[in-house]
């Protein structure tokens, strides 16, 4: 057989492969609507069964798309609409390969920005990399600021083609950002029409009522495509405490799950050292103040019984956050000529959210704060708490104060302006573009004490002419009124825990 026929073989070879490939994903994409593919968007062999040109997610190398098998996973504009998501968080925590502690807006211990972030294999969020029409999302990092991840329900879902998931490593590509893999959205350009979304829902308890509303419309010609959208969601609060699964706080102590709760209680925890009268009259180690009692008097209190006596915070906090969400997302491209192309993208998302969780703990000993003896409010004459410190413990709820609760809110501007296109005839493709990000972000936190401050109110204090006043007759310490931490639902010692 001569070259040339070596040649025409090894041709036809390639494009029968090219074409079992193709036809089998394509088979594949009509049964499921979420599949496994090769690269950016299915290409399919025309009528003169040549290859179509792909750029495949993880690479920056264009090739044809039987040449590779990079596992990417692709959720189609189908399998979103069937889903009924609000939001992309929604959606892509679906995909099994996304796991570990990753941001929701179900994450209330702690808050956030009613962000969602992208956790690949349980590699930590930040090390996914988040592309938008194969572009980094934007060059700022996300709402959740400690994370360093990116906030994916800033993108409307009404905009979405498709999703591409990169599950295997692109750090030689990408950089550090993309160790755990990739995650692509890819925006449609198919609208020609206006189109209209309104949707309602709620739990089953009545709660947690979710509104949204979107409006897109496109255009498209030969040489030029435009797309804008504006999209509106509101998440209201579900509680714990309406919940069965949730209702109570619950241990595995010995293999079994039991209800359980903290033993900051709202009558407080004194531990007593060993030798201590009060101890040895009771026989127990620990106690706590008698319910309706003032506390001034260690005859206010009785021994500390768990489980009994623990505090069930479970009711204070959420599983659903509550949030609102508004956005605008514009693009459009135009041929120049047929080598040069001119793009443009543009996203505006303000988000507004809080969390909630049950009153504030103290703890002497963590909190490194010292109940001073000489307190006029220690009825006890000891000292207590300090990190480290072999003093014996002192713990309380401090529930007089209400819920600890946020409130935060977050504008991100993302933009971008570009010119791609082919350098001439040949096959080198090229693409540069110009970006802009600014994220602004505001978070208000309530139910929290001032350590210096409680320190000085938690220590030596004296009457001074019948007012309570902190420090010493010697060393009084002015602006600060001392608190009774034995009894924090007296209303005088709620005054003084607001100042």
């Amino acid at each position: 057989m001569s070259n040339l026929e070596q040649a025409q073989s090894h041709r036809i070879i390639k494009d029968a492969v090219g074409l079992a490939v193709a036809a089998s994903a394509t088979a594949a994409a009509a049964m499921v609507p979420v599949q496994s593919a090769i690269a950016q968007g299915q290409a399919t062999a025309d009528a003169g069964n040549e290859l179509a040109e792909v750029v495949v997610t993880g690479s920056r190398i264009r090739r044809v798309d039987a040449e590779t098998a990079s596992p990417v996973l692709v959720i189609d504009s189908e399998a979103i609409l069937k889903s009924g998501v609000k939001t992309l968080g929604d959606l892509v925590q679906r995909i099994p390969s996304i796991s570990g502690a990753a941001f929701t807006p179900a994450v209330n211990n702690g808050g956030g920005f009613g962000e969602s972030t992208v956790e690949l294999r349980g590699l930590d969020a930040k090390r996914t990399l988040i592309l938008l029409n194969g572009r980094r999302l934007g060059l700022v990092g996300s709402p959740a600021a400690s994370s360093g991840a990116v906030d994916v329900n800033q993108i409307p879902v009404s905009i979405l083609q498709r999703v591409e998931v990169l599950k295997e490593g692109a750090g030689a590509i990408y950089g550090s950002d993309a160790i755990a893999g990739v995650v692509n959205f890819i925006t449609r350009k198919d609208i020609e029409s206006p189109e209209i979304s309104v949707d309602f829902g709620q739990t089953a308890e009545n709660d947690g009522k979710q509104y949204s509303a979107s409006l897109a419309w496109g255009t498209n010609t030969d040489s030029s495509n435009f797309l804008i959208t504006g999209s509106f969601a509101k998440q209201e609060a579900a509680s714990a405490g309406d919940r069965d699964f949730s209702r109570f706080a619950l241990y595995l102590y010995s293999g079994s799950v039991q209800k359980g709760g903290s033993s900051r209680i709202p009558t407080g925890r004194v531990f007593l050292p060993s030798g201590n009268p009060i101890r040895t009259a009771l026989g127990c180690s620990s106690v706590t103040r008698i319910a309706g009692t003032s506390g001034a008097s260690t005859a206010n209190y009785r021994c500390f019984s768990a489980p009994a006596d623990l505090y069930n915070y479970q009711p204070f906090n959420l599983v659903m956050t509550p949030q609102e969400r508004g956005a605008v997302f514009m693009s459009g491209d135009t041929d120049i000529n047929e080598n040069v192309e001119l793009y443009a993208e543009l996203l505006y998302n303000r988000t507004s959210s809080g969390y909630q969780i049950a009153p504030l703990p103290f703890d002497a000993l963590s909190d490194d704060v010292i109940v001073s003896r000489s307190s006029i409010y220690n009825p006890f004459g000891i000292d207590f708490g300090g990190f480290n410190s072999p003093r014996p413990n002192f713990r309380v709820r401090l529930e007089s104060l209400g819920n600890r609760f946020s409130s935060t809110s977050s504008d991100t501007k993302l933009a971008t302006v570009g010119i791609r296109g082919q350098l001439g005839a040949s096959e080198w493709a090229y693409d540069a573009s110009v970006g802009y990000g600014r994220l602004d972000q505001t978070q208000e936190i309530n139910g929290y004490l001032y350590q210096p401050g409680l320190r000085d109110a938690l220590g030596p204090s004296f009457l001074n002419n019948g007012v309570p006043t902190c420090g010493t007759v010697a060393a009084p310490i002015s602006g600060c009124v001392p608190i009774n931490i034995f009894n924090v639902q007296l209303q005088s010692s709620i005054d003084a825990l607001k100042r």
